[in-house]
Parts: C-alpha cells; structure tokens; sequence
C-alpha cells in the first residue's frame, strides 16, 4: 500500500530561494504551467497557478476550480499512476500554485498521433498496459470518492523506461458528492454545457447540463473506453456527425448513435482479442447501466483478457515471455475466486506447452510452465499427470538442441538449454554458472554471485 505523501508548504522567499523556474510557460484551460527545477538536487517539478482573466466572474471561476483541483490531488496523496502533489506555494500576491511531480515521457496522444503517421502496428501488450494502469488509477481516485471528468490520452503521459502510464490534470475533476455537473462550460460559466474533451464525453454527462442527471465514475469508464479504442486503431469511435448527435446540436429524432453503427473494432483488428473488444464495446455503451459496474471487475476481465491473450495462439512468442508473468499476478489478484476462469487459462497453458515444444521454443514454454505451477491444487494435480511426457519431450529435445548448437548463439543455446533442463526436471546448476560468467561484469555484485556460485 501507497504511503501519503508529505505536503510541503512553500512561502514565496522559500520558493524563490530553493527553485528555479524556466521561461517557458504553457497556458491550459484554467492554469498556467511551468517546469521548475530544485536547486539542491536538480529535480524537476510541474508548477500549476491560476490562469489570469480580465472578467472577474472568469478569475473567480477559474479560482475555484484551481482550488479545487489541488484539494483533489492532495486527497490523492500517492499512487503510482497518478501525477502527485509536492508542494503548495504561496504567491507573493498571496495567491496560492501547487508543485506536482514531473513524469518525463510524451502523452498517449502524441504516442498515438506518432504511430500513425508511421503507420505502426497497434501493440496489444502496449493497450493491456495502458488500460489496467489507468484503469488502476482511477480505481484509486473512486475509493478517495473523486471523479476525474477528462479522461483522454492527452492526459496519459507514458514513460517508456520504467513502462508507467501516469494520469495527469483533474483540473476539471469533482468530489463524487458534489453536484456541479450542470452550468459547467469552462471557457463561460454563464451557459449551460458540459465540461470535458467533445470526442470523450459520455452521453450522461451532456445530459447533465439539461436535465440535472448528476454523473458519476461510469463517465470516466466511458472516457477510458473512447481512449482504449484510439489505442487500437488511432481514430475516434465517431465521425463529427455523430458527435453532433451526442452534444445534441443536430436533431435527429434518435436517442444516441447506435453501437454497431460506430464501432469498427471486430471487422478492423482481426488480431485484437476478441474479449478486448467486448470490454471496449461495454464501456462504450451509451446507457451507463450497461458499462462496468466496478473498477474491480473491469480490472478482472482486463487481468483475465491479457492472459488468455498471451496463452493463446494470438500472441508472439517473444510477448508471451516477456509479460505472462505479471499478466498472471495480475489475474490471480482479481480473479482469485473465479475457478472457471482458471480452468481455462490452464487447458490454454497446456495447448500452448505442446505447440511451443513443437515448434521449438523452449524458452517460451518453460515461461508458460512456470505460470501452472503458480496454479491452484487441481492445476498442479493435473500437471503430475502429464510431467512425465514433458520431461520425456524436453530430454529428447535436448539432444536436438545439441544438434543445432552451431547455428545459434551462444547465450540463445545456454537459454534455451536451461529451459529444456527445467522441463526436464533436471539440475541446471551448471548452465546458471556459464550464463553468470557470460554476463558482462561491471560491477562489484556480478563477481561475488559469481564466485558465491561456484562455492556452493
């Protein structure tokens, strides 16, 4: 569990004496934002304040919601998907700007406009990553009882080192208690609109403003979803005469644009698993009763989907390796009662061992291995009964690898063998310490596992 951050409080002498700020300044709907950097260690911070405005109703307005916004993040206090609060600064006018943490990485926006223009491959893992880290975020957000009301992926920043999508800007975020959700245009408080991003709003959220329906965290549910199908196909769900139809600017005499009508995934992403798609598709239903219910449950189907994905036959080899294990943590943390669900992932773990040993991939199926033994009582049961013809194919198959040493590379054959000897049930102590010697030392800790490992 996440620690609640320590909120400093800056005067403006303590401010101008420990930071330094840039020159560069952005303006956004009712802040302007700049990079500051500490001055003892060099880190670096989002510095938020409130957006000047001739129109005293406007300030004030903008006032509120700045206020707001930072009431919001320090109930937050930290997660790791979340952009966090550091500090509150006190202006020389008296005026209050907050210091958020600063995640280095371009939004999913410009991520998404990027593999467009490139005409790149949507990355299902990249998707399943997204979508449960966000996903995660907001579940932290609804137990704090807040909604963020604009989700979109030009408020997703990914870092591509550590693999953390972070949620930024709940400039336009409430209390779920609250019930402001009518009267909301942010650039006229005077008019009765909605607040939010036109192609992410949902269909209660416009209504909001007409008929005093107060949203709730379904809204951000349908955002998401709206964000999860550009991360698939880099393209809005809608064309702009449907979006007219949803901001209700053009009678049509319809109550909402129907669902097959707008969505392209099934026929578009034939390699798309299709239990995304439905997750996709039930989030994206018009009528909030229809969407998930829960973050839990839809991280659930979320953790259930990617581990079907990696066990079947859609997924390349070298994803199933790299991300099946933390697909299945993830699984058995919210899906640890659904037995059925886990019957399945088994028989598909099975199928998927018999594929890989045919085609070779040792690596892999040692990986896909691995994950039955994480299984529950019956899993591992039934896995006693089919060892003994895994082993027996792994040995055989380790007289083959001899045969194609030649053609592979040294740290590829002693991977591979030491896949096959785990399969094999047999002792690798051995291979561990070719791999360990082949390692390229740099440091002090690569010699002492080495030498602690021929001492044993």
């Amino acid at each position: 569990m996440h620690q609640q951050n320590t909120i400093l409080t800056l005067p403006y002498p303590t401010f101008v004496a420990a930071y330094e700020e840039s020159s560069e300044y952005f303006a956004g709907g009712m802040g302007e934002v700049v990079l500051v950097r500490k001055r003892d260690d060099n880190s670096l911070y989002v510095k938020k304040s409130v957006l000047p405005h001739e129109d005293p109703k406007k300030r004030e307005q903008n006032e509120k919601l700045f206020m707001r916004e930072m009431g919001i993040l320090k109930e937050l206090g930290q997660h790791p998907n979340i952009q966090s609060l550091h500090a509150i600064v006190i202006e020389e006018d008296a005026s209050f700007a907050f210091l958020s943490e600063y995640i280095e990485g371009p939004t999913l926006h410009e991520v998404i406009k990027e593999k467009r223009h490139t005409k790149t491959s949507p990355s299902i893992p990249f998707v399943f990553r997204i979508l449960k880290q966000i996903t995660s975020a907001l579940h932290h957000a609804y137990t704090k009882g807040i909604i963020h009301r604009d989700i979109k992926p030009a408020n997703m920043i990914f870092n591509k080192e550590t693999q953390r999508a972070v949620l930024i800007d709940f400039g336009i975020g409430k209390f779920a208690e609250q019930n402001d959700d009518k009267n909301m245009d942010i650039t006229d408080p005077t008019k009765s609109s909605f607040r939010g991003t036109v192609h992410y709003i949902s269909y209660e959220a416009v209504q909001a403003c007409d008929r005093g329906i107060k949203i709730d965290f379904r809204t951000d549910m349908y955002s998401l979803a709206v964000s999860g199908y550009e991360l698939l196909t880099y393209a809005s769900p809608f064309d702009e005469s449907e979006l007219m139809v949803i901001i209700g600017k053009k009678e049509t005499g319809a109550k909402g644009v129907p669902l097959k009508a707008r969505l392209a995934l099934r026929k578009t992403l034939k390699k798309v698993p299709n239990s995304l798609i439905a997750i996709i598709e039930k989030n994206l239903h018009p009528k909030r009763e229809k969407r998930y219910q829960s973050y839990e449950r839809l991280l659930a189907d979320l953790s259930y989907s990617e581990c079907s994905y990696y066990l079947g036959s859609q997924a390349n080899h070298r994803d199933t390796q790299m991300y099946l294990h933390d697909a299945s943590r993830d699984f058995y943390k919210y899906n640890s009662k659904n037995w059925w669900k886990l019957v399945h992932l088994q028989f598909l773990a099975l199928r998927k061992i018999f594929a890989l040993l045919t085609i070779r991939k040792y690596d892999v199926a040692e990986e896909v291995y691995q994950f039955f033994l994480t299984t529950n009582t019956v899993g591992k049961k039934l896995l006693t009964y089919i060892l003994p013809w895994i082993a027996d194919q792994a040995t055989k198959e380790i007289a083959k690898l001899e045969t194609q040493k030649k053609y592979l590379s040294e740290e590829d054959y002693l991977y591979q063998k030491k896949a096959l000897f785990s399969l094999a049930q047999r002792p690798t102590r051995e291979i561990d310490l070719q791999i360990l010697k082949k390692k390229t030392v740099s440091y002090e800790e690569d010699i002492e596992d080495i030498e602690d490992f021929e001492e044993l």
